[in-house]
């Protein structure tokens, strides 16, 4: 993972976004266009939700931007 997205290959450019789960951590990393999102469950036990409010400009986006995402699966969602 780390050698496919340059942004997890450096320290700096890390920016936490809110999630409405304490329970749940949400970041984000950014090298030029590389961009990684990241959303955590802390507990060990129990499956999780939460709504996640990604900072758009902090991640280099414009608010009406549709950002694909993939899962460790595969699958990719807007």
């Amino acid at each position: 993972m780390r050698r496919r997205h340059p942004a997890l290959q450096q320290l700096r450019d890390l920016h936490f976004h809110h999630a409405d789960n304490d329970a749940v951590i949400a970041y984000s990393k950014r090298s030029g266009s590389n961009i990684v999102v990241v959303v955590v469950n802390l507990d060990p036990h129990l499956v999780q939700e939460a709504t996640v409010s990604l900072d758009m400009p902090e991640l280099g986006l414009g608010w009406p931007n549709s950002v694909p995402g993939e899962e460790l699966t595969g699958e990719t969602y807007h």
